[in-house]
């Protein structure tokens, strides 16, 4: 089995790009600030890590507006360089909308149909192997239910994505046929969020762990079948809107369907920059093999922590990657 790994990347002080986006830029300034496309300075750490923990993947897909970072090796072995205009159809081209790059992924020329998504933020810090994403030809998951809980304004696409699970699916039923998948113990006390939804009949919400998403791209296929109109209404907002729904939503059908594999709760981790001191932690850990380590809003002394962040990097991978020239 092959498996690929795909990551979105932008440049968000291209003087191009940042041209294009400000004649589009809508009055949402919260779910389109500018550290929603804020380079970290560390996505050439991210392909060191993937050489060396990953070194089994099949190809590396990056996927960007056209523009590239100026280390990139274009010749290196694995890497395919994919532009947005080479997969989403130019009517809804530029976008600015994560959603819409992530949405149509499965349109990408060549792509396996076992892929691993990646946003630039989250990293692969200890060795793996092809069965930490996928086992018996199926997705490494959390099968877990979470209700959703109102938060800013990204939350109305999680329930945008929901009200559709609601309208396909039967909880009660799909819990007894993947009893074994939902409730099971390398959840860990995680257990707790799905058994404190089962007296509602209707799915209210699944746990989100925000690091890598293992797919299979007939569930792509699958999902934009059912619901097209959707897929296209999104595709056509250029920025996020409380309107989108997003690439969560496969991971939703996966789970439903019984099409994954209970992953470990300890595989990975979600943290900020606010929270350094467990970002020091994961670091030292052997046990977290993956972590989303993520900008978020309002960080305190960004720039001394980017060049802690990057200290720990750099001891932990010196050396350039055959993706770096």
């Amino acid at each position: 089995m092959k498996i690929d790994f795909v990551v979105t990347w932008v440049d968000g002080s291209d003087p191009k790009w940042l041209q294009s986006k400000n004649e589009y830029l809508p009055t949402d300034e919260i779910m389109n600030t500018d550290i929603r496309y804020r380079d970290y300075g560390t996505f050439k750490y991210w392909f060191r890590a993937i050489e060396k923990n990953a070194p089994w993947v099949n190809k590396v897909y990056l996927v960007t507006e056209g523009h590239l970072p100026e280390w990139i090796n274009k010749d290196a072995e694995k890497l395919v360089i994919v532009k947005h205009a080479d997969y989403i159809e130019k009517k809804y081209l530029p976008t600015f909308n994560s959603n819409v790059i992530e949405l149509n992924l499965h349109k990408i020329s060549d792509l396996e149909e076992h892929f691993v998504l990646f946003n630039d933020d989250v990293f692969i810090l200890n060795k793996t192997e092809k069965k930490d994403f996928f086992d018996k030809g199926l997705p490494k998951e959390y099968g877990v239910y979470s209700p959703v809980v109102p938060y800013r304004e990204f939350s109305s696409i999680e329930f945008n994505d929901v009200k559709i699970i609601n309208k396909y699916f039967n909880k009660r039923s799909d819990f007894k046929k993947n009893f074994f998948k939902i409730i099971n113990a390398k959840y860990g006390i995680n257990n707790l969020r799905t058994l404190m939804t089962l007296m509602w009949p209707n799915v209210l919400g699944y746990w989100n762990p925000h690091i890598t998403a293992p797919f299979l791209k007939e569930t792509f296929y699958d999902v934009w079948k059912k619901e097209k109109k959707l897929m296209e209404e999104t595709s056509s907002h250029k920025f996020r809107t409380t309107d989108d729904i997003n690439q969560w939503l496969m991971r939703y059908f996966q789970i439903e369907e019984g099409k994954f594999i209970p992953q470990k709760a300890k595989f990975g981790k979600k943290v900020t920059l606010n929270e350094f001191s467990d970002i020091e932690k994961i670091f030292k850990s052997k046990a977290i093999k993956v972590a989303c380590i993520n900008d978020d809003f309002d960080v305190k002394d960004y720039d001394s922590k980017m060049e802690r962040l990057i200290n720990l990097f750099e001891k932990r991978y010196p050396e350039k990657s055959s993706f770096e020239i």
